[in-house]
């Protein structure tokens, strides 16, 4: 980092263009270290970098990333961080993940059991974390009050296109709620909401061009994101 050219602005970062590699937990530990870099090192760099970053409001002590997507990327990633929060420098906690069934958030982070649970689950079949099955876990029964939940109107995997009947619905919520965790129901768009929660870094990690609006944009609550 030291040699790094101050030309080697953050918006090479941020845009892609960096002399970085193409894993998105390497390069988004490697733009972190080096947005901490110039902070402690402003004299090197353009006032107007060091400002952008510091408007980033980066907490450095702190960092959390949401994975959207948990297929092969997405739940290697949320394996990675679960088994190793102390990721070089950098404490990181997942707060939140999303499939196409669901996506659940904590600000405070997901434990580490669940996510690991959760990648066991999804591991060999990404289609095999379903709702029914999320409802199943161990790790859903600890430390999850106060997450939020949002289901997408579908079946299980053999009856994906159906929508949730009313009553299925009432005892789902029931269910979710007497874990203290809130459920939010809608159409399958309603599990990209997760991507519109506070976090340091997004990961998204299922299919391509989920952001591409400058509406999305505006609603983004994260400072880095790293595409899988």
């Amino acid at each position: 980092l030291e040699q790094m050219p101050p030309s080697a602005t953050v918006l090479d970062f941020l845009s892609g263009s960096s002399p970085l590699g193409s894993n998105p937990v390497e390069d988004s530990h490697s733009a972190l270290r080096w947005l901490l870099f110039v902070l402690g090192n402003e004299a090197r760099y353009p006032s107007e970098a060091v400002q952008f970053i510091r408007g980033l409001n980066i907490d450095f002590k702190n960092i959390s990333g949401i994975v959207q997507g948990f297929g092969d990327v997405g739940s290697g990633i949320v394996k990675l961080f679960a088994a190793m929060p102390h990721f070089g420098k950098f404490k990181i906690t997942i707060r939140g993940i999303s499939n196409k069934f669901f996506a659940i958030y904590h600000e405070r982070g997901l434990d580490s059991e669940f996510l690991l649970e959760a990648r066991e689950i999804a591991e060999l079949d990404p289609d095999s974390l379903t709702l029914d099955r999320l409802l199943k876990m161990r790790g859903l029964q600890k430390n999850l009050a106060g997450a939020t939940v949002w289901i997408a109107n579908q079946c299980d995997r053999k009856n994906g296109n159906e929508l949730l009947e009313a009553n299925r619905q009432a005892v789902i919520k029931e269910l979710f709620e007497k874990l203290g965790i809130t459920p939010v129901f809608g159409d399958a768009s309603i599990v990209n909401e997760l991507m519109y929660q506070k976090a340091t870094i997004l990961f998204p990690a299922a299919a391509g061009n989920v952001i591409n609006d400058i509406s999305q944009v505006k609603r983004l609550r994260v400072s880095v994101i790293a595409e899988g």
